[in-house]
């Protein structure tokens, strides 16, 4: 209890024993910078991987567009009567389902659809 934190150095000047901080703080400090880093760098590939995290919509719908299903939705939109719109389908990446993209062009009577 009655030792000093403090030694004596040669020239005389008092220095303190605990030197082992500042490299603790700083090893703590490049510790978890680097975890840190690692963690936003492989993070969302280990949680895609475990199924925690959904791929984004560039990776769903990179596929191109079905002609079969988009000649049939055009078809029944030209029968039902609604002009000025055009149908894509797209299939989903990863699954039987698709999604259909529907364009309604400028200045035309879409058959009572408003833009």
């Amino acid at each position: 209890m009655g030792e000093t934190p403090y030694a004596e150095t040669p020239s005389g000047k008092k220095r303190s024993k605990r030197n082992f901080c500042c490299c603790g703080c700083f090893l703590f400090l490049f510790v978890f910078i680097v975890g840190g880093g690692l963690s936003l760098w492989l993070g969302p590939s280990i949680l895609r991987g475990v199924g925690l995290l959904e791929p984004s919509a560039e990776e769903l719908f990179a596929g191109s567009k079905d002609p079969v299903a988009t000649e049939a939705v055009n078809r029944v939109l030209d029968t039902a009567g609604i002009e000025g719109v055009d149908a894509m389908v797209i299939p989903i990446a990863g699954s039987e389902g698709q999604l259909a993209v529907f364009t309604i062009h400028d200045g035309a009577s879409a058959g009572g659809i408003s833009s």
